[in-house]
């Protein structure tokens, strides 16, 4: 009994052969019939991009234009879309309800494969290009680690604004040191989805029916609750 995290897997040979399907923290364009556990990642999209909104409007006020690098993870893939999206969408929000109007304007915007080693090199091109960034969105906690580095390597960590989505420890210390502008993270815990996947996959096997979608929890972690989520034990 399958549980799915790659594209390398016949999602209809799988469905025609009448075994229950799993799958985890990988949104797939597919009609067939299957459990999808994972966190709601446009939903953390949206409370990482409307934190870093809140965070950087507090620090500085209003700014008629505030000039964004987009860190994307992988072209026309939905899991990266979806939390691309959200993270403009949280800004945006943000500016909406406060302001009435939005300030944000993309000037960059680049895919880096998942990876940290790309996102760094690509965070250095666009510095490069145009060294008046404001805020970085990465979409996942693997862009924040290249765009800290490159930064570093610059003599600029600290300076610009990040905001990302996983959760991995190394990145919630940089939120509780508060040096490498990093200042939110939603939680994409695999912990949590293997757990929950593996349940689901346990009911199937004897004959319960389970939902199309289990979201796990995406908490937000902030230069204001980390503390509460930072373990310096974890091994994730």
């Amino acid at each position: 009994l399958p549980i799915y995290n790659s594209a390398n897997v016949g999602l209809d040979e799988i469905l025609a052969a009448d075994i229950p399907l799993t799958i985890v923290n990988q949104a797939v364009e597919f009609n067939g019939q299957y459990t999808f556990v994972s966190a709601d990642v446009e939903n953390s999209g949206y409370k990482s991009g409307y934190e870093l909104a809140r965070y950087y409007d507090e620090k500085n006020g209003w700014q008629d234009e505030v000039r964004a690098f987009v860190l994307s993870s992988a072209p026309q893939e939905k899991e990266s879309d979806l939390r691309r999206w959200g993270e403009v969408m949280g800004w945006t929000d943000y500016m909406l309800d406060k302001y009435g109007k939005n300030n944000l304007n993309i000037v960059a915007y680049q895919y880096y494969q998942w990876l940290p080693e790309p996102a760094m090199n690509a965070t250095l091109d666009v510095l490069q290009a145009d060294p008046d960034i404001d805020v970085i969105f990465a979409a996942c906690d693997g862009g924040a680690q290249g765009a800290v580095a490159a930064l570093e390597q610059i003599g600029r960590d600290g300076e610009i604004l990040i905001c990302t989505i996983d959760g991995r420890k190394s990145v919630l210390e940089w939120i509780k040191n508060g040096d490498k502008g990093v200042v939110c993270d939603a939680f994409n815990d695999p912990r949590q989805m293997g757990k929950w996947a593996v349940y689901m996959a346990a009911l199937q096997a004897s004959g319960v029916s389970t939902p199309s979608t289990y979201y796990v929890m995406n908490d937000l972690v902030t230069t204001e609750n980390v503390d509460t989520y930072y373990d310096a034990n974890s091994t994730y």
